[in-house]
């Protein structure tokens, strides 16, 4: 009996499990047909139907793969927040425009937390490659972007300011990572101003629900 108990469990489980490996799968596949129906992601990603992919490897490489829009709403109109604009000006050691350069972004969301139900993602680059809110963007002729999402909380438990993790992607350049900081933070004290200083992280000042932020690639 007790075997037999074993038994029944292990194929429920392994059910479940291929269940959800064949929902995953189909579920891409339609993401791919929807986005190579030029669709851009922020249908994808506005969609609270995929919220479940967020995490997975496999649902980043499509957005960032079919990213071209200098501009994305990051977030679904159901997620919890201030909503803020986040302008960026991406330039070169000339203080030229960097046009086409592929710009990741994540952040936690209203609770503080990077992951569904915890403040940090375990294991694999973590937060950096299974953040829930994420977004992929492409500069303009400008060298512009522009991001509408919620106001990131800082971590609970913690004194470091809240920030978007920004990384930069742009031949003949080297990948840029920082972090975009808000200037009237409270968390924002003159040590951390201090830090982010040395680590070269960027502050903006809010000026009608938006923030800028001039960003150089070297």
């Amino acid at each position: 009996m007790y075997y037999r108990v074993q038994l029944f469990f292990f194929l429920f489980i392994a059910g479940n499990s291929f269940a959800q490996s064949n929902d995953t799968s189909s579920s891409l596949q339609q993401i791919r047909e929807i986005l190579q129906g030029n669709n851009n992601v922020e249908q994808i990603l506005t969609d609270n139907q995929w919220m479940f992919l967020h995490a997975t490897t496999e649902f980043r490489q499509l957005i960032k793969g079919f990213a071209k829009s200098s501009r994305l709403i990051m977030t679904t109109r159901s997620e919890t927040g201030e909503k803020i604009t986040v302008n960026g000006f991406v330039k070169d050691e000339k203080n030229q425009p960097v046009s086409n350069a592929i710009v990741y972004v994540y952040h936690t969301d209203n609770r503080g937390f990077y992951a569904f139900d915890t403040t940090h993602v375990l294991g694999n680059e973590g937060d950096r490659r299974h953040a829930r809110l994420f977004g992929y963007l492409k500069t303009d002729k400008e060298g512009r972007f522009i991001l509408q999402t919620i106001h990131p909380k800082g971590y609970p438990k913690s004194s470091l300011p809240s920030h978007i993790h920004c990384e930069i992607e742009s031949p003949g350049h080297n990948t840029l990572i920082t972090e975009l900081l808000f200037d009237e933070d409270p968390r924002l004290t003159p040590g951390q101003r201090i830090r982010s200083q040395q680590e070269s992280f960027i502050i903006s000042k809010e000026k009608d629900g938006a923030y800028s932020y001039v960003i150089s690639l070297k």
